[in-house]
């Protein structure tokens, strides 16, 4: 195999040399390759893109791995206060202004949506905030 350089990356192989950096030419492959060598160790495992029909069939055999067994978690488990404590139940939630504008506006697509959202929060006796910009 022969390998071109550049005079540029000749005369940086010409200077390591002249300053005991390196022995030879040879040198420079050796560390190069080495360099190499590191890179392609440190580098996750790439594959090669598999179909859908493969990525669906290994992602099948990665979910019957797993037990079926496992307990799921309580719904209390999962709630809010179980997860933040009493932080949780003192947690506000910041309201768009533009949830607020809709609820005024029963012609608006958005106005059931935004309605709803805010009825539930109520519900849940959530405090909501809003906040505006001071001109």
């Amino acid at each position: 195999m022969m390998i071109q350089v550049s005079p540029e990356q000749e005369d940086v192989i010409r200077r390591a040399i002249e300053t005991d950096l390196i022995l030879d030419a040879e040198d420079v492959i050796e560390a190069g390759v080495e360099t190499i060598r590191q890179r392609l160790a440190d580098q996750p495992v790439r594959r090669k893109p598999a179909d859908a029909a493969q990525w669906s069939k290994e992602f099948h055999a990665w979910v019957e791995s797993h037990s079926r067994t496992t307990p799921l978690l309580s719904d209390d488990a999962i709630s809010r206060e179980s997860i933040y404590g009493t932080l949780g139940l003192q947690m506000a939630i910041l309201t768009d202004t533009n949830i607020l504008v809709r609820r005024l506006q029963p012609h608006h697509p958005h106005y059931w949506t935004a309605s709803r959202a805010v009825d539930v929060l109520r519900s849940r006796e959530e405090t909501l905030v809003v906040t505006s910009a001071a001109s």
